[in-house]
């Protein structure tokens, strides 16, 4: 079978522990687009990521998959090829619930970063966001803007509340949530995912399901990892996502994805 597309997720996959692309991961990624296939990177990160990924490794105009699938960018200008956003009902109701349960609400709506309150939790996710954040002075307003994601962010210990109360919550049929981190509930249209996206993606290039790689170590990445024509679970990533796979690479620090580009693309 001859590959066409591949899609890696990024933190815990593509780049190492130290948030770096290694000389053989970028090389092989080079040598897959010379002979004419399409790298994209497929994440839970926003926009702002498109730009630091750009400058780490050189690279430009790939395709880059963002908030689990809720947005899909391309080309130098990043020029938006799909959107999906949340209801303005169910957005608003995750912003006020969340603010009666006293937890962090992060809010993605347009690009911008919105939260309820200035914290250190907010500043800790700012650095990860690599951009300033917006206090919500009026959620109505800014469900408005279109509402890609929204995260609570709140403690370990009370992340079985969280899961409890959104599994049971009034709109649990219109969302889907992953726990990417112990403290963060990632929450998004249910229709949203990396397997719908990547599948919008392979379509406006014109490439088949069959013709399609995936690489991944994470909860959100299982839905990618099952729908395409050979999904790669990495070496670090949990049994529950290696089950999910066709094949496991080595980890994100012993060049996995590397491994995999030279294994199909020589």
């Amino acid at each position: 079978m001859k590959y066409r597309l591949i899609a890696s997720d990024m933190d815990g996959t593509l780049l190492t522990d130290d948030k770096r692309v290694t000389d053989r991961t970028l090389n092989a990624i080079k040598k897959a687009l010379e002979k004419g296939a399409v790298f994209a990177v497929s994440s839970g990160r926003s926009i702002y990521f498109c730009d630091f990924f750009e400058k780490l490794t050189g690279l430009s105009g790939i395709p880059f998959i963002l908030y689990n699938g809720a947005k899909i960018v391309g080309g130098p200008d990043h020029r938006v090829i799909r959107n999906l956003f949340m209801s303005q009902e169910d957005a608003l109701w995750l912003i006020e619930e969340g603010c009666r349960i006293r937890t962090t609400v992060i809010v993605w709506a347009d690009d911008l970063l919105y939260v309820n309150e200035i914290n250190d939790r907010v500043r800790s996710y700012e650095k990860l966001a690599l951009t300033s954040p917006v206090l919500i002075t009026d959620p109505k307003e800014t469900v408005k803007k279109g509402v890609s994601k929204i995260l609570w962010f709140d403690t370990a210990e009370r992340a079985p509340f969280l899961r409890e109360l959104l599994d049971t919550c009034p709109i649990a049929d219109h969302i889907k949530y992953y726990t990417s981190d112990p403290r963060f509930m990632e929450i998004m249209d249910v229709n949203s995912s990396k397997a719908r996206a990547l599948e919008a993606l392979a379509e406006s290039f014109g490439i088949k399901r069959e013709e399609v790689i995936a690489l991944g170590d994470g909860f959100n990445d299982i839905p990618m990892l099952e729908w395409a024509g050979l999904g790669i679970a990495m070496e670090n990533a949990c049994d529950r996502v290696k089950a999910a796979a066709d094949e496991i690479t080595a980890s994100n620090e012993e060049d996995g994805v590397a491994l995999v580009l030279e294994k199909y693309f020589g």
